[in-house]
Protein backbone atom coordinates (compact mmCIF):
# COMPACT_ATOMS: atom_id res chain seq x y z
CA UNK A 1 0.00 0.00 0.00
CA UNK A 2 1.39 3.51 -0.67
CA UNK A 3 -0.22 6.85 -1.07
CA UNK A 4 0.73 8.81 -3.60
CA UNK A 5 0.77 12.78 -3.56
CA UNK A 6 1.14 15.32 -6.24
CA UNK A 7 2.76 19.32 -4.77
CA UNK A 8 3.20 21.84 -7.74
CA UNK A 9 6.48 24.25 -6.50
CA UNK A 10 6.89 27.47 -7.64
CA UNK A 11 10.61 27.62 -8.15
CA UNK A 12 11.88 30.97 -9.53
CA UNK A 13 8.70 31.78 -11.24
CA UNK A 14 8.48 28.26 -12.82
CA UNK A 15 6.02 25.61 -11.68
CA UNK A 16 6.88 22.22 -11.24
CA UNK A 17 4.51 19.19 -10.65
CA UNK A 18 6.05 16.67 -8.04
CA UNK A 19 4.79 13.34 -7.58
CA UNK A 20 5.45 11.80 -4.04
CA UNK A 21 5.16 7.88 -3.93
CA UNK A 22 5.71 6.86 0.20
CA UNK A 23 4.00 4.11 2.41
CA UNK A 24 0.83 4.61 3.93
CA UNK A 25 1.90 2.99 6.94
CA UNK A 26 4.93 2.33 8.94
CA UNK A 27 3.26 -0.61 10.34
CA UNK A 28 3.51 -2.96 7.26
CA UNK A 29 7.44 -2.32 7.61
CA UNK A 30 7.84 -2.75 11.40
CA UNK A 31 5.34 -5.86 11.35
CA UNK A 32 7.86 -7.33 8.83
CA UNK A 33 10.56 -6.57 10.61
CA UNK A 34 9.03 -8.02 13.53
CA UNK A 35 8.46 -11.31 12.17
CA UNK A 36 12.00 -12.09 10.08
CA UNK A 37 13.48 -10.79 13.30
CA UNK A 38 11.54 -13.08 16.22
CA UNK A 39 14.35 -15.07 17.04
CA UNK A 40 16.87 -12.43 17.47
CA UNK A 41 17.41 -8.72 19.74
CA UNK A 42 16.14 -7.06 16.53
CA UNK A 43 13.13 -7.85 17.60
CA UNK A 44 12.17 -6.00 20.38
CA UNK A 45 12.48 -2.64 18.50
CA UNK A 46 9.63 -3.63 16.36
CA UNK A 47 7.07 -5.15 18.72
CA UNK A 48 4.85 -2.13 19.75
CA UNK A 49 4.41 -0.96 15.94
CA UNK A 50 4.06 -5.05 14.65
CA UNK A 51 1.14 -5.50 17.67
CA UNK A 52 -0.63 -2.08 16.40
CA UNK A 53 -0.42 -3.35 12.97
CA UNK A 54 -2.08 -6.63 13.74
CA UNK A 55 -4.77 -4.44 15.96
CA UNK A 56 -5.65 -2.50 13.14
CA UNK A 57 -6.28 -5.20 10.81
CA UNK A 58 -8.34 -7.04 13.49
CA UNK A 59 -10.11 -4.29 13.74
CA UNK A 60 -10.68 -3.89 10.34
CA UNK A 61 -11.82 -7.06 10.00
CA UNK A 62 -14.25 -7.49 12.53
CA UNK A 63 -15.59 -3.85 13.41
CA UNK A 64 -18.11 -4.75 15.36
CA UNK A 65 -15.71 -5.66 18.44
CA UNK A 66 -12.94 -4.12 20.10
CA UNK A 67 -9.80 -5.48 19.65
CA UNK A 68 -7.42 -5.07 23.03
CA UNK A 69 -3.51 -5.07 22.51
CA UNK A 70 -3.78 -8.93 24.03
CA UNK A 71 -6.20 -10.15 21.70
CA UNK A 72 -3.31 -8.41 19.34
CA UNK A 73 0.04 -9.58 20.48
CA UNK A 74 -1.76 -13.71 20.85
CA UNK A 75 -2.09 -12.95 16.88
CA UNK A 76 0.45 -12.14 16.29
CA UNK A 77 2.35 -15.08 18.05
CA UNK A 78 0.27 -17.47 16.31
CA UNK A 79 1.53 -15.44 12.79
CA UNK A 80 5.28 -15.64 13.95
CA UNK A 81 5.11 -19.38 14.03
CA UNK A 82 2.72 -19.58 10.60
CA UNK A 83 3.74 -16.81 8.65
CA UNK A 84 6.37 -18.40 6.32
CA UNK A 85 3.54 -20.67 4.50
CA UNK A 86 2.35 -17.32 3.03
CA UNK A 87 4.94 -14.67 2.61
CA UNK A 88 5.65 -13.65 -0.68
CA UNK A 89 9.24 -13.60 -0.73
CA UNK A 90 11.08 -15.64 1.88
CA UNK A 91 14.58 -15.83 2.89
CA UNK A 92 16.71 -18.38 0.97
CA UNK A 93 17.17 -21.08 3.56
CA UNK A 94 20.82 -20.63 3.34
CA UNK A 95 21.77 -17.04 2.81
CA UNK A 96 25.54 -16.90 1.00
CA UNK A 97 27.87 -13.81 1.65
CA UNK A 98 30.45 -12.37 -0.71
CA UNK A 99 33.05 -9.77 0.38
CA UNK A 100 31.15 -8.23 -3.22
CA UNK A 101 28.15 -8.24 -1.35
CA UNK A 102 29.31 -4.99 1.33
CA UNK A 103 29.05 -3.05 -1.63
CA UNK A 104 26.00 -3.75 -3.53
CA UNK A 105 23.98 -0.54 -1.90
CA UNK A 106 26.91 1.76 -3.26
Amino acid sequence: MVAEKTIIENIDGKKFKIEIIEPESLLQASFTHYLHNHKNGVSKFYKETAVDFVKEILEKENSKNKVTIKVAEEALQYLIFNYKNTIPFPAPEKPTFKFIDLFAGI
